[in-house]
């Protein structure tokens, strides 16, 4: 008999496949019992050896159950794997299949885990005895786009990141809060949130944090790599592993749930230091919200305050706010930081700068792999953007981004229902190059 055979011959006694299922799914293989499977469903001894030779053979007939139905979520959505061009979309579609599988049964994705954490040895007996995985399928296809960017090192790195927060995403994660999370992994893995750790396409030097002497400090750069040291901590390798980060956080300031408000309260009954100035940040509005439910800009504030309170000494936020509304940048900048560098150094490594935020004593910038300061003085003459936000003749929200010489920008005042303007200099890395 085929493997094809043998799964369906599990799948014809729905007690067997469900001793299979909880055993297998919640032990590894070596510690996985046939003779626990055939107690637990009642199956006579000779029928199932008679069918199943060895334990290899139902553990293969299990997988390749779990991995045909993972493909077919896949394959309904109709989309042809060899189109597939944008590493970003592969990624989201990959966790998004993940996230439907754990609907059908949470254990499926628990077979998975226990699978990604057997030995080489082992895993490449389940690849020879097993029908090809849906998630080596997407990933040989995201190298295969990827290898054109990136040096193989940097590929084997990106490799056991994917790998890592594959098994693990969705950890203590509410199913309201999935797709959220989904975007915040995409957004880690692409949109240049661990450039340091693998996305660097330059020749130049790693960076070396022991230059930046002041307590805040801000980078005009991008695609750059930080020197691994032990005494600093990079939040975005924070940001992806929520379980691990929230239980360390509970564990530590013995708080039943993860809020801004908890964690200060917490760290101020425990510290010796004085960080008073920090009770003004209990009145941010999301202060009394869990982790969980909070924006990814949130979640960057609870974090670097988290870590400035337990004394973290250098934290680094690299490439973390691209994305961020300028109102939320505002705060960040001018109520946030400028307390939390009171106790730890921050250096925030962002590809671009607000001049119109009354803030940066000290900006550097990278020059043929040099560490630069810069007077941001020099760029005051930058044209000014004009953010307009407002209602459109649909009724719908719209929001422009005008350089401050258009003239469309008095036409949308004259004419619309204004919500908000804003305006703003913003000098870029390249700028500088």
């Amino acid at each position: 008999m085929g493997i094809s055979d043998k799964t369906y011959l599990l799948r014809q006694n729905e007690a067997l496949f469900e001793a299979a299922l909880d055993e297998f799914s919640s032990k590894p293989f070596k510690l996985a019992s046939t003779n626990e499977i055939i107690k637990i469903s009642d199956y006579n001894k000779g029928s199932f050896y008679y069918r199943f030779k060895t334990k290899y053979e139902i553990y293969f007939a299990l997988i390749d159950y779990v991995y045909t139905t993972q493909i077919s979520l896949f394959n309904s959505l109709n989309i042809d794997v060899q189109s597939l061009d944008n590493p970003k979309k592969i990624i989201k579609l990959m966790f998004e299949n993940l996230h439907s599988l754990r609907v059908i049964d949470f254990r499926y994705v628990n077979l998975l885990c226990t699978i990604s954490k057997e030995s080489k040895e082992h895993l490449e007996i389940v690849r020879q005895g097993c029908i090809e995985s849906l998630y080596e399928r997407l990933t040989n296809k995201i190298q295969s786009i990827l290898k054109k960017l990136y040096t193989d090192n940097q590929l084997l790195i990106f490799g056991k990141m994917l790998s890592g927060l594959y098994f693990s995403a969705f950890d203590n994660i509410k199913s309201s809060d999935t797709f959220t999370y989904i975007d915040d992994l995409a957004e880690y893995l692409f949109q240049g949130l661990s450039k340091s750790s693998f996305m660097r396409v330059t020749d130049n030097e790693p960076l070396n944090l022991d230059i930046f002497k002041g307590s805040l400090n801000y980078v005009l750069a991008e695609d750059i790599e930080i020197n691994d040291q032990d005494y600093h901590l990079n939040l975005a390798d924070k940001l992806i592993r929520p379980k691990e980060v929230l239980d360390k956080i509970k564990k530590k300031l013995k708080i039943p749930r993860v809020t801004l408000t908890y964690v200060i309260n917490s760290a101020l009954k425990r510290n010796l230091k004085d960080m008073k100035h920090l009770l003004p940040l209990e009145n941010l509005a999301f202060s009394n919200t869990s982790f969980h439910q909070l924006s990814y800009y949130q979640k960057i504030v609870l974090l670097a305050i988290y870590y400035t309170v337990i004394g973290e000494d250098v934290i680094v936020m690299n490439n973390l706010l691209k994305k961020t509304d300028y109102s939320d940048l505002s705060s960040f900048y001018l109520d946030i930081l400028p307390k939390l560098s009171k106790i730890s150094k921050i250096i925030v490594i962002e590809p671009s700068i607000y001049l119109s935020l009354p803030i940066y004593s000290t900006v550097y910038c990278i020059k043929q792999s040099k560490v630069v300061e810069i007077n941001i003085n020099d760029y005051k003459d930058l044209d000014e953007t004009i953010v307009i936000k407002y209602i459109n003749d649909a009724n719908l929200p719209v929001t422009k981004r005008l350089k401050k010489q258009n003239k469309q920008i008095y036409e949308i005042i004259e004419k619309q229902q204004i919500i908000q303007i804003n305006s703003f200099i913003k000098l870029k890395a390249s700028d500088l190059s």
